[in-house]
């Protein structure tokens, strides 16, 4: 289940929040034209900062899709065989 709370406290969080978007953008050469995969997206504000940054894409991955919709049964559709 996600807590809404965590994500609102972490938006609210200027210090932590400024420090991630800090590190990220100014590090932009280790993001530009990468492709970055954001495990635990939760609202996607670190997403948001490395397309900022230059990444060519961005995936973002909730554990809320993640326990919807990539059970082990559609996971293993998703792998090819030898």
């Amino acid at each position: 289940m996600i807590h809404a709370g965590i994500h609102e406290e972490m938006l609210k969080d200027s210090v932590r929040t400024g420090s991630y978007r800090a590190a990220i953008l100014n590090n932009g050469h280790l993001f530009h034209g990468k492709t970055v995969l954001d495990v635990g997206c939760g609202t996607g504000i670190l997403s948001m900062f490395a397309a900022k940054a230059g990444a060519a894409h961005v995936v973002g991955v909730s554990p809320f899709f993640v326990d919807r919709f990539a059970t082990r049964e559609y996971l293993t559709t998703m792998i090819p065989e030898d």
